[in-house]
């Protein structure tokens, strides 16, 4: 299937440079120089993504994911910025935003990005069945350290989350999950430090790097264990690896802004800003993800079948 992307930036050269990437990628393309521009688009194309910039002449991105969110609570729209905006970021995800990218665009992050996403609106699109009579559900998970296997696993976790939560709550607890779940593989079972990663970004070897300790004997037995628990107060997610662990006091600050600037450590940051709440064990090497659900009175599952609470289904 051939999907359409918009791009909003007033600026020439990312237009052209995203535009370039998204086209390359097989994605039918269309481009506004601004927010107003940008949603009469939206509005009359309906695109499966949206890639934003957050200051723009007439209606920036702010007020952009404000009015598309209106016209469709489930829309996947990611924020593009310069430093200096990072409260506006940290709104912009609480808002409903699917992700965040900043200035000059890493295109690599940018395309794990998409295979993430891509996954998700995949199985959104899949053969459903009405799970409007759950009440409480369960599940227990033992995963090999195989980054293919997240997105899916992620998809199967949160699949009756549609019917307590609106569209845009299950996105960003995916996005919370699939940040997780690879920080236990990748710094848990796999004892990538964050400065061995970080040099294998900057060398592009990062899949060689877990390539090799993945073949590793005592490594490759090594599975993340994940506990799955809805009920209609909350669901909760335990992620648990084998790992050393480590220091949670070192944890960057969430309170701190800049920190969203940490490159592949601000999953963490993105975590804390999507969940009600994120809490490390003692050694570290489990970290428990809460959202609560919303009232279940005012979300009594009233929908013809098939539909979600709060809104369409995909």
């Amino acid at each position: 299937m051939i999907r359409t992307v918009l791009v909003i930036d007033d600026e020439e050269g990312i237009r052209q440079a995203l535009t370039a990437f998204l086209r390359h990628r097989g994605y039918h393309v269309l481009v506004a120089k601004d927010g107003s521009e940008g949603l009469a688009l939206f509005q009359r194309e309906r695109p499966s993504i949206v890639f934003t910039d957050i200051r723009m002449p007439r209606m920036d991105g702010m007020e952009f994911l404000r009015e598309a969110l209106k016209t469709d609570p489930e829309a996947h729209i990611i924020v593009i910025s310069s430093y200096g905006n990072e409260e506006m970021i940290l709104r912009a995800l609480r808002l409903g935003a699917a992700n965040f990218f900043k200035k000059p665009l890493d295109f690599q992050e940018v395309n794990e990005a998409l295979i993430a996403l891509e996954s998700r609106l995949l199985a959104e699109e899949g053969t459903r069945f009405d799970h409007s009579c759950v009440r409480e559900e369960s599940m227990t998970l033992a995963i090999p350290n195989d980054l293919n296997v997240v997105s899916p696993v992620v998809n199967h976790i949160t699949f009756s989350l549609r019917y307590f939560f609106d569209g845009q709550t299950v996105h960003g607890v995916q996005g919370a999950l699939i940040e997780m779940i690879v920080n236990a593989i990748e710094h848990g079972n796999l004892g990538i430090s964050y400065e061995e990663k970080t040099r294998a970004l900057d060398e592009d070897k990062l899949n060689e790097v877990i390539l090799t300790k993945s073949r590793e004997p005592e490594l490759a037995k090594r599975r993340v264990t994940i506990r799955y628990r809805l009920t209609h107060e909350k669901v909760t997610y335990d992620i648990e690896d084998e790992g050393d662990g480590f220091d949670v006091s070192h944890l960057p600050n969430p309170g701190d802004p800049e920190n969203l600037w940490l490159g592949h450590g601000r999953g963490i940051l993105m975590t804390r800003a999507l969940m009600d709440e994120v809490t490390y064990n003692e050694k570290g090497n489990k970290v428990t993800l809460v959202k609560n659900v919303p009232n279940m009175e005012t979300l009594e599952v009233l929908q013809e079948p098939g539909e979600p609470a709060g809104g369409k289904a995909g």
